[in-house]
This record gives structure tokens, sequence and C-alpha cells, in this order.
């Protein structure tokens, strides 16, 4: 049976929706145990956290500003490419790329993303941030760090990232994830996969060095799970990690 369910505010602010047949819950939460999501370490968290948890992220969503659009969606704030590969499949170009190799510059399991930094307001104040910008950033999970010192203390602040990774100064390219570890990188033709297993908690910072991307054109670069689900994905203009996170 088909059905539409939308997400929204008492006043009437989509936020998203999904269109699809009904799937019994049991039957779900079996395909998602099979496969790649990890058992989060607090599931059987006592109620007390539960609802401080729930306080928290209440607090923090208080905070957002209306905006005129009702609909904010991850196309709005990064489109899908023009040629976006389709065949051979995920599972085929992952199986058969070549695996290259990457450092782990942070990495922290309890890591909790920020659903809203004080610092957006002041500086939405101040015409700097655009808050319905940093509602796009939040509706993704994979990012390109810029090489340049100003730059990156531009990035972090932007995402609210308050942490000090050590990071290489020209001989690779970063990349930070949110709820996701990395297992393996490979590298099909022009595109550059992280496989790894997602949480609901995390981030990490991975290093992969120049020689090992493609040298030349557009890379697409995608965040998939062991069982070839896409989570997010980003653009690369050659080896120079640029990408592009907004049109």
């Amino acid at each position: 049976m088909g059905i539409l369910i939308q997400l929204s505010t008492p006043q009437g602010y989509e936020f998203d929706f999904i269109q699809d047949d009904v799937i019994r819950f049991d039957f779900l939460m079996r395909r998602i145990k099979e496969n790649s999501v990890r058992a989060s370490a607090d599931a059987e968290a006592p109620l007390e956290q539960l609802l401080d948890e729930s306080l928290y992220l209440r607090k923090e969503l208080s905070c957002f500003i209306p905006t005129a659009d009702k609909l904010i969606t991850q196309e709005m704030y990064r489109p899908v490419p023009p040629n976006f590969p389709m065949d051979p499949d995920l599972k085929t170009m992952r199986l058969e790329g070549r695996k290259i190799a990457f450092n782990v510059n942070y990495w922290s399991s309890e890591y909790r993303r920020p659903a809203y930094d004080p610092l957006w307001l002041a500086n939405y104040k101040k015409r700097w941030c655009f808050i319905p910008r940093q509602v796009g950033y939040n509706l993704h999970r994979l990012f390109s760090i810029p090489q340049a010192a100003e730059e990156q203390a531009d990035f972090f602040g932007m995402l609210g990232f308050r942490e000090s990774p050590a990071l290489p100064a020209a001989d690779g390219c970063s990349f930070l994830m949110y709820n996701f570890q990395v297992d393996t990188v490979v590298n099909y033709e022009d595109q550059i996969f992280l496989v790894g297993a997602p949480s609901r908690r995390g981030a990490e910072i991975i290093t992969i060095s120049r020689g090992a991307l493609p040298a030349d054109g557009i890379s697409l670069v995608r965040m998939v799970t062991f069982d070839d689900q896409e989570l997010d994905y980003a653009v690369m203009q050659g080896n120079s990690s640029s990408l592009v996170i907004l049109p």
C-alpha cells in the first residue's frame, strides 16, 4: 500500500517527506540489523538518559529561524551531478575498483554533531551566516576540508566543529565524515568510494594521498556502506581537494 508521510512543524513548514510502500517495522529492523548499521553502545540506555538527549535536541532545534521556503532538501544544497554514473551498478564498481591507502587524522565514536551553534545566530545578525544554509549543511555527512589554514578555520566554524585535528600541509586531500567510520577506500575510474559503516554518533577525518587520486577532470567521491547503500557524495575537481559543497 502506498502512503505519503510528511515531516512538518505546527506552522506548516515541511522539512522532508516519504512517498513509498509501507514496510512492517519488525521486518525493517531485521533488515537493518542484518546489514551495515552498527549497534549503538547505548541502545539500552536508561529512560533518564533518553529524556536528557531529547530535551537537548529540542533546545537546539528551537533556535532555528523559519524560512519563506517551506521545504529544504539535499538537492537544494548539493545538486545531483549531470553525469551521475548509473552503470555499472555501485556494487560492481566497488568490487572491481582498486583499493588505495588512507590515513586517519581524527576519529571519535562519541562525537555529537551540533544541530545548532550559537555562533550561527550571532553571525546571522551580522549578515555573515545564512541560517537556512546551515540547515542545508546539516543534511550532508561528507565534506572536503580546505588546505589553507584560514579557510580551514572558516570551514570548521561553519560546521561548529571544535576539535583540532592534525592535517597534512600539501600532500593529501582530507575529508570529514559524520556518523560514519571508513574501512576501505576504493578508486574506480574517476570515482572514489569511501566504504564503511554508519553509526548514530561519531566523526572521522581521513586523508588520501594526491598520487592515489585521479589526476584530471571531475571525480565523484561517494560515501557508501558495506551493503552498497550510498549515504552522501561530493564532486572533486582533479586532485586539488576542491570539492563543490554548495552550488
